[in-house]
């Protein structure tokens, strides 16, 4: 390998470093403290943050109601609140207030939310709620790849092509059955 080669990969690894999120690591205490448990059947649901103007995809995270807690994975976005407990991307004590505080973030003038929530066996929701917490901090700008390569993992979503775009991953997922869809728009210009 040639100085230059060498250089490109210093130059690639260096980057590569820089897109790294940084781990961020809640007690157990404040976890146990903020655990919320949603009523209802066990579920996932894939949150799709467009702008409204064109239709494009800004960001993805999904919901996971395991029947023990509710969990938001929110790969490499940007929304904090005190009472929820973050690891690695992976949010805990999601009660119906915070979850809307999310969703009001994301859905103002410039973009909603399609929202899809999918039924699931408890196994299979236990084993979404693990994955989550196994995947780490996403790195900028991968919100849809990992959550589409995470939902392809699932027997019934085997085909679903993993995509970098959010849009995709919400285009992708309305193909399956058993998908049910709703919107989240707020005209609110302060977000």
């Amino acid at each position: 390998m040639g100085w230059r080669s060498s250089l490109t990969v210093l130059c690639l690894a260096l980057a590569l470093t820089g897109c790294a999120n940084p781990s961020i690591w809640a007690s157990d205490q404040d976890i146990a403290t903020a655990s919320y448990r949603e009523p209802g059947p066990t579920r996932i649901t894939l949150l799709t943050m467009l702008r409204s103007e064109t239709g494009t995809g800004a960001h993805s995270a999904l919901v996971v109601d395991d029947g023990t807690q509710r969990l938001l994975f929110d790969p490499a976005g940007g929304w904090f609140h005190p009472a929820a407990p973050e690891r690695n991307d992976v949010l805990f004590g999601m009660n119906p207030t915070l979850y809307g505080f999310y969703l009001q973030w994301h859905a103002r003038e410039t973009h909603h939310v399609v929202a899809q929530e999918v039924l699931l066996p408890p196994e299979q929701a236990r084993f979404v709620a693990q994955r989550i917490q196994e995947i780490g901090p996403v790195p900028k700008a991968n919100c849809s790849r990992s959550i589409s390569e995470l939902l392809s993992e699932l027997p019934q979503f085997s085909g679903l092509p993993v995509t970098w775009f959010p849009e995709k991953t919400m285009e992708n997922l309305a193909r399956y059955d058993g998908i049910r869809t709703y919107e989240i728009w707020d005209d609110d210009d302060e977000g």
